[in-house]
Parts: C-alpha cells; structure tokens; sequence
C-alpha cells in the first residue's frame, strides 16, 4: 500500500500545479486591466 501512497500525492500535486498556473494566468489578466477600476472600487469604501 506504500507504493499507491506516492502516486496519488503525485496526482494531487500535478492537479494543485494545474490550478496554480490557472490562478496565476488570471491573475496576470486582471493586472492588464486598467488600475481605473481599482480606484473606483476604492472609492466606494471610503
């Protein structure tokens, strides 16, 4: 049963790796976005 134990870990981490990369490429669209719609939101809390 030890040796199963590493693959599926494998697996998760491969998976966790996939929606890493997701976030990050979001990430890097939102920052193209202009900072305008930033300030507006920062706006609206003051």
């Amino acid at each position: 049963m030890a040796k199963e134990e590493p693959q599926s870990i494998s697996r998760d981490l491969q998976e966790l790796q996939k929606k890493l990369s997701l976030l990050i490429d979001s990430f890097q669209n939102n920052s193209k976005l202009p900072k305008h719609s930033r300030i507006s939101l920062d706006s609206d809390d003051g």
